[in-house]
C-alpha cells in the first residue's frame, strides 16, 4: 500500500492501481469513518456517515480488508 500511494503522491494512477487496486476501493470507506469520528455532529445528520460508522459495517469492512490482503498476497 506505501508502494501505491507513493505512486500516488507522484501522479501516477496507473501505477498505483496496478500496485494496489485494493487501496483505491477501501480509502473512499476509511476517509468516511474518519471524518465521522473527527465530526461527530455528522453522525447526527449524514446517513452514509452513520452507515459506515456502525458497528456491523467497520467488522465487515476489517474482514474484507483482511481477505483482500490474503488473496492478493497468494
Amino acid at each position: 500500500m506505501q508502494r501505491a500511494v507513493h505512486e500516488l503522491l507522484h501522479g501516477n494512477m496507473k501505477e498505483a492501481w496496478s500496485l494496489n487496486p485494493g487501496f483505491f476501493l477501501f480509502s473512499p470507506y476509511w476517509f468516511v469513518v474518519l471524518i465521522g469520528t473527527i465530526f461527530p455532529n455528522l453522525q447526527k445528520t449524514n446517513f452514509i456517515v452513520r452507515f459506515c460508522l456502525r458497528d456491523k459495517i467497520i467488522f465487515l469492512a476489517l474482514i474484507a480488508l483482511v481477505l483482500w490482503g490474503i488473496v492478493r498476497n497468494f
